[in-house]
């Protein structure tokens, strides 16, 4: 028996998580209390159920189903499909659980959709990016970050969309400044954003760093090297910043504090290659 997927409920005291009994080839939705107490299967299906999360209120679940997306009222049992799609596909939902930002690849191109839950309306996003986001979670909302994936463009565009409200802000900055970005994150207060970029430089590719100013809407080099890691402080005042140069066997590891804004840097002695640090 397999489980995974697990969620809290809106007041922490329950669980709900996708069990699979491969033997039988059933998935079923078990909802269960935190200390214990109960645990009930709220929904069994023959078919792959790959997601599953708390609704508003802690009766309603979303399940990412092979090829829907739906609400599960646990109270009867009753289903309703919220959006018809080809996986593989990506939902994230705002900090009330009210909203909702759902993806999913149609002729290999990303088609996303906000939802607001309480009003039962859908909105297209049309003006995103048509590729994979990495979510941003900020306090008190979330938005998420999104960027063009082109190997070669003139101006790359990132956008950073506010799930609360289904706003999206464009950003093109020149395309020569980075090469494909394929690791984002955004600061608590979602001013700044971290892209992790691969570039072809002096015959072999390296990894580059990027500072992006969401509301100056300028890119800011880090670093460049063999290996780099970089996180965002909580505050989004500073980038640690963890690199690896390689010459021949020898590997020169570095980790250093940078200054989101204005230039001060507090070197930190030794980096770890597959550490995130977190200052």
């Amino acid at each position: 028996m397999d489980a995974w997927n697990v969620r809290f409920s809106n007041d922490g005291r329950q669980i709900v998580y996708i069990e699979i009994d491969r033997e039988v080839g059933e998935h079923r939705i078990v909802v269960e209390a935190v200390d214990g107490s109960e645990s009930e299967v709220v929904f069994t299906a023959d078919s792959p159920l790959l997601d599953v999360a708390f609704g508003p209120r802690d009766n309603q679940l979303f399940v990412r189903g092979e090829d829907a997306l739906f609400l599960l009222n646990t109270d009867d049992g009753t289903r309703e499909e919220l959006l018809p799609y080809d996986p593989p596909a990506q939902l994230q939902f705002s900090s009330d659980g009210t909203k909702l930002v759902f993806g999913y690849k149609r002729e290999e191109t990303m088609v996303w959709y906000w939802i607001d839950l309480t009003e039962g309306t859908v909105k297209p996003l049309d003006n995103l990016p048509p590729d994979y986001p990495i979510p941003c979670q900020n306090a008190p909302t979330r938005q998420m970050l999104f960027a063009e994936q082109a190997l070669e463009v003139e101006e790359r565009h990132y956008t950073l969309l506010n799930l609360e409200s289904g706003e999206a802000k464009d950003m093109a900055l020149s395309g020569k400044e980075a090469g494909m970005p394929f690791v984002l994150e955004c600061s608590g207060d979602g001013r700044f954003g971290l892209v992790l970029s691969l570039f072809q430089g002096a015959g072999q590719q390296q990894r580059q760093l990027w500072l992006l100013d969401v509301g100056k809407g300028q890119a800011r080099l880090l670093a460049q090297a063999d290996e780099v890691r970089g996180a965002l402080s909580p505050d989004g005042q500073w980038v640690a910043v963890n690199t690896i140069k390689q010459e021949g066997e020898t590997a020169e590891p570095t980790l250093t504090l940078v200054r989101t804004e204005g230039e001060e840097t507090r070197p930190l002695g030794a980096g770890y290659l597959h550490a995130w640090v977190r200052p």
